[in-house]
């Protein structure tokens, strides 16, 4: 089983999966993510619409959580 992608910054914030097929695509970091379109992030191989609902997800619970913080302050 994967555990970790050397190299990727994305490694414990998505599954291993998730980032593997991320890395085969040529993302290993955030803001590489946010530049893809859901379009062409689905023509990765091993990045199916469940993976993709994965990504959003954590990455609106990231938003909502830095922004709780930046309110808090």
């Amino acid at each position: 089983p994967v555990r970790y992608i050397k190299g990727s910054s994305l490694n414990g914030v998505f599954a291993p999966e998730t980032v593997q097929a991320l890395a085969r695509g040529g993302i290993t970091t955030i803001e590489q993510l946010l530049a893809k379109e859901p379009k062409v992030l689905l023509k990765i191989r091993g990045l199916g619409i469940h993976k993709l609902r994965e990504i959003e997800d954590t990455l609106h619970e990231r938003k909502k959580d830095s922004a709780e913080r930046i309110s808090a302050s």
